[in-house]
């Protein structure tokens, strides 16, 4: 653990440094996608299999080559149980369990492949994110609110592309802590989104 957060921060630093030696524009977008949800790192007895979800986001962004980005992002996840063995009814149960949460990110990255008329680039992305938990739908698993951690760590990584104004994104999310406060398993979800970003400062510093 202490390792992970020791490269984040030692890949913040790098980039902040560089994003002074650069002329700096601050950006800022929106974005909606699809999600892929599930848990790893479970018992054997646990049958789980991903569920689709969806996402709505902005973003606040200081880029060149080298860019950091953060923003909010609000998630709409479901996990489907094939076979849980619920604490409280002693009885396996399917269902699938559909709760909401707020992301805080922060990435750091990479701007590459650059077009002739430099309006088209790729970008690489490494980061975290602290997530924070919502709501949950009602189940038949008999889990609440007050069976979920408060928030999760992720780390994050990401591939995008920029033509113009509008943005493409593939992320892979790993749950650094259990999603459940009984139930062994860490959240693994993979999300594409699109969307618009604007520069609305250039040459920031």
């Amino acid at each position: 653990m202490k390792l992970r957060y020791t490269f984040l921060f030692t890949l913040l630093y790098f980039s902040f440094t560089n994003l002074k030696a650069q002329d700096t524009n601050l950006s800022l977008g929106a974005h909606i996608g699809i999600t892929s949800t599930s848990l790893t790192n479970t018992s054997s007895a646990l049958d789980v299999r991903a569920n689709a979800g969806a996402l709505l986001g902005f973003r606040i962004k200081l880029e060149k080559r080298f860019f950091i980005q953060t923003g909010f992002d609000f998630y709409g996840s479901s996990i489907e149980f094939d076979s849980f063995e619920s604490p409280s009814l002693n009885e396996a149960i399917e269902d699938d369990l559909a709760y909401n949460n707020f992301d805080i990110p922060l990435y750091i990255g990479y701007n590459f492949w650059y077009s002739k008329d430099k309006e088209t680039y790729f970008r690489a992305s490494a980061g975290g994110a602290l997530s924070i938990f919502n709501d949950v739908r009602d189940n038949d698993l008999a889990l609440r609110g007050s069976d979920f951690n408060q928030s999760v760590g992720f780390l994050k990584f990401g591939l995008g592309m920029n033509h113009k104004f509008i943005t493409f994104d593939i992320y892979y999310d790993l749950g650094m802590n259990d999603l459940l406060k009984r139930i062994d398993g860490k959240v693994s979800r993979f999300s594409f989104t699109a969307g618009v970003q604007f520069i609305v400062i250039e040459e920031l510093f």
